[in-house]
């Protein structure tokens, strides 16, 4: 899973490191980064909405303490609707949660630095080796034909 933070501050390492498995991933990075942008804009709207109806709360009980009725009672409508507007954001922003939640599941880690690049397993260098193989007096099958 990749990491947000990490997308947001060091996305061109992050896109580097996914191009080298072949690119085929970028497309999906880039949604990846548009979604992160949708989701933490959307929660700037929802926490906003969210201060200016506890601001909007607090004054009407200080309207309904100087004994102003008409403006608590404006600002009860204005309350109202803010809770409406708040519920639909609310409910975009779980949204866009569960499908950003999604698109970072979906993307493989990054290869570390010393993995080398290459288009596939032909480009692969050999680590290491543990010993000679070995002669069998048999043909060796594959662990798929073998469970037939």
């Amino acid at each position: 899973m990749i990491d947000l933070r990490t997308l947001r501050s060091d996305g061109d390492r992050l896109r580097r490191a996914l191009e080298s498995r072949g690119g085929r991933y970028l497309p999906a990075l880039e949604e990846l980064s548009a979604l992160d942008g949708r989701h933490r804009n959307r929660l700037a709207a929802v926490e906003s909405l969210r201060a200016r109806r506890n601001a909007a709360s607090k004054s009407i009980g200080a309207a309904m303490a100087s004994g102003d009725r008409g403006a608590a009672e404006t600002l009860k409508a204005e309350v109202g609707r803010l809770k409406d507007d708040l519920e639909a954001g609310e409910e975009e922003l779980r949204s866009l949660t569960a499908a950003l939640r999604l698109a970072a599941l979906g993307l493989p880690n990054p290869p570390h630095e010393s993995v080398p690049r290459g288009g596939g397993p032909e480009d692969n260098r050999v680590a290491r080796r543990g010993g000679d193989p070995q002669e069998k007096g048999f043909k060796v099958l594959d662990h798929q034909s073998a469970g037939e």
